[in-house]
């Protein structure tokens, strides 16, 4: 599609208009030069829901909570200290998942 339509268009999926960037530069102008333009998503009541009322790091709006998360999650769970520490998890769950799709086949 971007062949026909440039490195950057919209589709409607659903209710919702999206833009679909497939350039490299464009994406890497969008997360650092317009970042907050970007970091909220649209809000709907499934979201509320499921998210606690916005409150998880991946549906939150953009402002001071959002940036306190990030920061969290950054500082915090993907430090290569704590990934390293986590891996024998990691490969835990990974085992127990291939075992159970292996059981349905």
């Amino acid at each position: 599609m971007a062949d026909c339509y440039g490195p950057a268009f919209s589709i409607r999926l659903g209710a919702h208009q999206n833009l679909v960037i497939s350039s490299w530069e464009l994406v890497k102008d969008c997360f650092t030069t317009n970042d907050r333009v970007f970091a909220t998503r649209p809000r709907s009541l499934a979201v509320k829901l499921m998210a606690y009322d916005h409150a998880m790091l991946g549906f939150a709006p953009y402002g001071p909570y959002w940036r306190d998360m990030r920061k969290l999650a950054v500082v915090e769970l993907l430090s290569n200290h704590r990934l390293e520490q986590l891996r024998p998890v990691r490969e835990t769950e990974i085992n127990l998942f291939l075992r159970d799709l292996y059981k349905l086949w």
